[in-house]
């Protein structure tokens, strides 16, 4: 971080600059970044406060390891504080979360502007290391006094703010409005469990809501792809797509037929396959599978065998515009619906193509 930004700033001038950054990622450490908000609440100076959390670090620490983990971590370091601009101060909030403050900045639109252009500068950032990825970040924002006179209140509307964006489908960032956000309330670990349950259940619901499973299988993907903020979603066999959603904000993206067997080819045993970049399939130089993801600009997939009983009817696929890692949750979601497809499909003695 260019230590040129503090020297005409109040608050540092009785700061120890030597020993108040962090080690891993270079930007100022959680106590200094921390004391500067609370320093400017004090002086009843108007900010803004964004956390920025990396989506999908454990995943990276899990897959690549700490090591890469850390190398992710020191490249985000280099990456916010030109990415957020010469108004904000960045420092690491803890973990993989960064807290990045914008003196005198409160007004909507320009807070605004600041979290686009954040999300926009990201397609620049690349870990060669593992350049079939997309890494991206989510980032909640709140403002003082407007969100809150005091710093737990200020931290406490980013947190909710940020909350919401992961919930949404993370790699967005959301400013804090007290009429959408006031009331949410940030799960626990054991909640988010409870929480995957009842999604579970509801999966069930509707596709049992009635006899026409034709009709309870167009109700699953409008389900998915505002729940899962999924782009695409779609039902297919060899010869073409049966059943299809795409989410409300894609009426411009034309999505094809892929046929089942260039898909089923990559399926585990578990009769699934996952792709969180077009580059993984790619590398595999598969011309047949990389040439349908570029013409339609599906960026990550997720594909389920539609079997029940040892015969498959189908598959299940689920599409997005942008590299997205799939989370246990959203396979086994998928999975799951595409599976208790079949066993329908099977006790009905009917086929896809019968609906």
């Amino acid at each position: 971080m260019n230590k040129e930004i503090f020297k005409n700033n109040p608050y540092f001038k009785n700061v120890d600059l030597e020993h108040s950054f962090d080690a891993t990622t270079g930007v100022l450490n959680r106590e200094t970044i921390i004391g500067y908000a609370k320093y400017l609440i004090s002086k009843n100076i108007k900010f803004s406060a964004f956390i920025s959390d990396i989506d999908n670090f454990k995943y990276i620490n899990d897959t690549y390891g700490h090591l890469m983990g850390d190398k992710v971590l020191e490249g985000f370091g280099k990456f916010l504080p030109e990415a957020m601009g010469d108004k904000c101060i960045v420092g690491r909030y803890g973990g993989d979360e960064f807290l990045s403050i914008a003196e005198g900045v409160s007004d909507y639109e320009e807070v605004w502007t600041i979290g686009h252009n954040l999300n926009i500068s990201l397609f620049k950032l690349e870990f060669k290391e593992i350049d079939c990825l997309s890494i991206t970040i989510t980032t909640g924002i709140s403002r003082f006094p407007i969100d809150g006179t005091t710093y737990e209140d200020i931290f406490m509307c980013a947190d909710k703010a940020l909350y919401r964006g992961k919930t949404k489908g993370r790699n967005c960032f959301i400013i804090y409005n007290p009429e959408m956000h006031k009331d949410i309330v940030i799960k626990e670990d054991n909640e988010s469990l409870r929480g995957s349950i009842l999604i579970s259940s509801q999966l069930f619901n509707i596709l049992t809501k009635n006899d026409n499973l034709k009709e309870n299988i167009i109700s699953l993907f409008k389900y998915f792809t505002t729940t899962l903020s999924i782009d695409h979603i779609a039902i297919e066999t060899n010869s073409k797509i049966l059943f299809s959603t795409k989410h409300p904000t894609l009426d411009n993206c034309l999505f094809k037929h892929i046929d089942e067997k260039i898909l089923i080819q990559y399926m585990n045993s578990m009769g699934y396959f996952i792709l969180n970049h077009r580059k993984n399939i790619i590398e595999l130089k598969d011309n047949k599978l990389s040439s349908h993801l570029e013409e339609q600009g599906i960026k990550a997939q997720l594909v389920a065998s539609i079997t029940a009983y040892g015969k498959t009817y189908g598959v299940l696929r689920a599409d997005m515009t942008h590299g997205r890692v799939w989370q246990n949750g959203d396979i086994s979601l998928i999975n799951t619906a595409a599976r208790l497809i079949g066993v329908i499909l099977a006790n009905k003695n009917i086929t896809l193509e019968d609906l």
